[in-house]
């Protein structure tokens, strides 16, 4: 089991995104240590809670967010920056997510982010997938 997963499992803070350039479903993104700090500022559960995930929907789109067609199999409860990368931690994992973590069964992890919520304008992060 890597420390992502230890972390993840242990409700410790684990990496999201860190910045720079990176080829999305919609082209290309650029993510300045600006744009992590304002998605540190602006995160709120309340407002928009941030889900884990498994998959990104077949046609993820900047700003969709998860409306239910996937299920959430976990909340993120906050959010930090340091230095170029963001971190998460989540809360209430599902057992089915927990049973799969320590058998290996996610291999790769995948930021979700809005690029423009629609009630703020700004960049949203919206889940781990």
């Amino acid at each position: 089991m890597n420390r992502f997963v230890r972390n993840l499992l242990a409700g410790k803070f684990v990496e999201l995104i860190h910045t720079g350039s990176f080829r999305a479903s919609t082209g290309p993104v650029t993510l300045t240590d600006e744009h992590l700090q304002q998605i540190v500022e602006d995160y709120n559960k309340e407002f928009r809670v941030g889900t884990l995930t498994v998959g990104h929907p077949p046609k993820l789109l900047w700003g969709e967010i998860n409306n239910g067609e996937r299920p959430a199999h976990g909340v993120l409860a906050e959010v930090k920056k340091l230095g170029d990368v963001l971190y998460g931690r989540f809360e209430n994992l599902t057992e089915e997510i927990k049973a799969d973590l320590r058998a290996g069964k996610w291999v790769n992890r995948s930021a979700e982010l809005s690029r423009k919520l629609p009630e703020t304008g700004r960049a949203y992060i919206t889940g781990l997938a």
